[in-house]
């Protein structure tokens, strides 16, 4: 029996949500493309009981050989067991989580005295049946999975988060107690625990996920715009989840720098396919065409980059060999599925054929460029943007949104983000602005962008420091003469004045694991500066900052240097936490130019990554030997200023 491609689309607008049915319909369209078979489940139909329903129904269908897609739009939410109020669950599974998510259907009621969301641990039960009939599945989830409640203000008042706050723990608890003692908590429990699904998530488990408008006022998710794109774009391509992923994190990070997508299971794997490839593996054709070396079978949806570097191989080869290679190739230029490159030869090897085959691995990888719009025809400014490590001109037609928006009016060079906010401008004299006149224009943008790769970075695999909010607790408070008066609101909807102060507190509450962090602040115009030098916190301590550091006490608040005086900007505080001491201060915005090479030899894997995106030069890929391999994570606290 030949195989059918099935899909199950969920969507959910409980509450102010308004996008998921929008959402869905959009997978639809492009899953179609794809000859799958569409089932939904969506609007007011969408409960509970519907919705399980609706899985069972697909898991019976199924059979082997099937390809399967289970997408959800809709509100995430968290549970988090609290001893001190009595909400902790009795359990004698030492492997039992810290918390409970769940999605949330039409029927949800917050104050029930019955649970009416849908735990992660029945839904991957229910993935675990579906992957007993077919390994090839796919899940999406364009939903909160995080408890922290963080706004970003840096997407105002348009944005709508997809989680929910309230829920009745009593009752949760009892559901919970009550499938364990029915037997239908059995096996994995985790979908991410699913070695045969390939699981994508709209953020990572501690943050949120947003629905904005599109120009046309309409809603929609971040994660599903972004990776309905890449789906088009790849139709007809043998890409990989996994550099899939990368470029459509890029998409996100371009609209919602703190949203950080995610995929986990077998991401090597072709889309909707049990075929794979290693994504840092592309196939090569060295070419003797004019001023093209090589055509590398893969462009900048595979994740390919200018300045990428690759190492070429043999056709067949299953890893790089040193003893093996046969020539280094540079990426010169990238298209949506191929990419060009300048060929360099091992000395001494010669091709037998004008047109050979052959594998290129990933060796070093150059920092992605963000997406710019230039309004303006100067050839000079034009050109200076393709020359620039962090910038590259918005191809016509590609659909991408670019961060900024380059603009000349009454002989000034104005620099707009993608949110609206000119954060910058260049004057200049006569009819185009000079070389001269430009580079200053350049810089700001470049600075811009350098702040929302750190904005919008993430560890991930074996780099991660896996720690929740509740094991390293961050507070900050309002201080006045010395005196805490108040907790900033976590959720980064608190506006505070310039000239206030503050203070830090962070709680390391492990036993064992000894911990550092580096805090800086980022400006509405990308600056960043280093807020306090690097805090060693041992086990089980509490460390504090800014209490009586002047005569006020307390950090000052200040005003960006230059910036327009008018409406409250975005302040956001990042918290790099390491589990090995790191010097990252040169992460500064400097005085002087940066955009200089630094030395990579002997670098951790975390500081390559914070001084590729600080210099703008290429990262090495691969295995490292005799250097301390730091574990890390990063965390924004975000609040508006206010001028006085």
């Amino acid at each position: 029996m030949p195989s059918t491609n099935r899909a199950l689309l969920i969507a959910c607008p409980y509450g102010d949500l308004e996008g998921p049915e929008r959402d869905a319909q959009a997978i639809a369209e492009v899953l179609t493309l794809r000859q799958f078979q569409i089932t939904r489940c969506c609007g007011v139909h969408a409960t509970r009981k519907a919705i399980l329903a609706a899985w069972r129904d697909l898991i019976e269908e199924t059979r082997q050989g099937d390809a399967v897609v289970i997408f959800y739009s809709g509100h995430g939410g968290v549970l988090v067991p609290d001893a001190a109020s009595g909400d902790a669950l009795e359990s004698s599974d030492p492997q039992a989580p810290w918390q409970y998510q769940f999605i949330v259907p039409m029927d949800f009621d917050p104050e029930g005295d019955e649970f009416s969301g849908i735990l992660e641990i029945e839904l991957s039960q229910l993935l675990l049946a579906t992957t007993d009939k077919t390994r090839n599945v796919t899940v999406i989830m364009d939903c909160c999975h995080s408890g922290r409640m963080v706004r970003d203000p840096d997407l105002g008042t348009s944005a709508r988060y997809k989680r929910v706050r309230a829920v009745n723990h009593k009752a949760a608890y009892s559901h919970i107690k009550q499938l364990r003692h029915q037997g239908e908590l059995r096996g994995r429990r985790f979908a991410a625990g699913n070695p045969d699904a390939v699981r994508i998530a709209a953020t990572a488990p501690w943050e949120e996920a947003t629905e904005l408008p599109d120009i046309y006022g309409q809603y929609e998710g971040v994660l599903t715009k972004a990776l309905v794109q890449a789906l088009r774009e790849a139709e007809g391509q043998d890409v990989s989840w996994k550099t899939t992923m990368a470029y459509v994190a890029e998409l996100v990070n371009a609209r919602s720098p703190r949203q950080r997508p995610w995929a986990s299971g077998p991401q090597t794997r072709f889309l909707f396919s049990l075929e794979g490839r290693d994504s840092g593996v592309l196939p090569i054709t060295l070419s003797s065409k004019a001023g093209i070396d090589a055509i590398i079978k893969c462009g900048r949806v595979g994740g390919v980059r200018e300045g990428n570097k690759y190492k070429i191989m043999p056709p067949g080869s299953e890893r790089m060999e040193d003893s093996l290679w046969i020539a280094q190739a540079t990426v010169t230029r990238v298209h949506a599925f191929e990419a060009h490159a300048r060929v360099d030869y091992r000395p001494g090897y010669e091709s037998d054929s004008k047109k050979e085959m052959a594998l290129a691995f990933l060796e070093e990888e150059a920092l992605h460029a963000w997406p710019v719009v230039c309004m303006a025809d100067v050839a000079e400014l034009r050109s200076k943007i393709q020359g620039s490590r962090f910038l590259r001109l918005v191809t016509d037609g590609t659909g991408e949104e670019p961060l900024i928006v380059f603009a000349i009016h009454e002989q000034t060079i104005c620099l707009q983000s993608n949110l609206g906010t000119c954060f910058a401008w260049r004057p200049f004299t006569g009819d185009q602005p000079t070389a001269d006149e430009i580079d200053p224009a350049l810089r700001d943008a470049e600075i811009f962008a350098r702040a929302r790769h750190l904005l919008s970075l993430q560890s991930s695999g074996a780099e991660s420091l896996k720690i929740s909010d509740a094991e390293v607790a961050i507070q900050i408070d309002l201080v006045h003469n010395g005196q805490r008066v108040r907790a900033v609101e976590p959720t980064g909807a608190d506006t505070l004045d310039e000239e206030q102060c503050i203070s830090i507190a962070l709680r390391n509450n492990h036993h064992s694991q000894k911990l550092y962090v580096t805090i800086f602040s980022v400006e509405v115009n990308g600056k960043i500066f280093l807020f306090t030098d690097q805090m060693q916190l041992p086990p089980l301590t509490t460390e504090r900052r800014g209490d009586a550091d002047d005569e006020d006490g307390g950090f000052p608040l200040l005003w960006p240097d230059d910036f327009p005086r008018g409406q409250p900007v975005v302040e956001t505080l990042v918290f790099v936490i390491s589990d090995t001491a790191v010097d990252l201060s040169y992460l500064e915005t400097p005085e002087a130019d940066y955009s200089v090479r630094r030395k990579s030899e002997g670098l951790s894997r975390l500081d390559e990554v914070m001084s590729s995106l600080a210099f703008g030069h290429r990262r090495r890929v691969g295995p490292r030997r005799a250097v301390v391999q730091p574990r890390w994570q990063i965390r924004h606290f975000s609040f508006l200023l206010r001028a006085i």
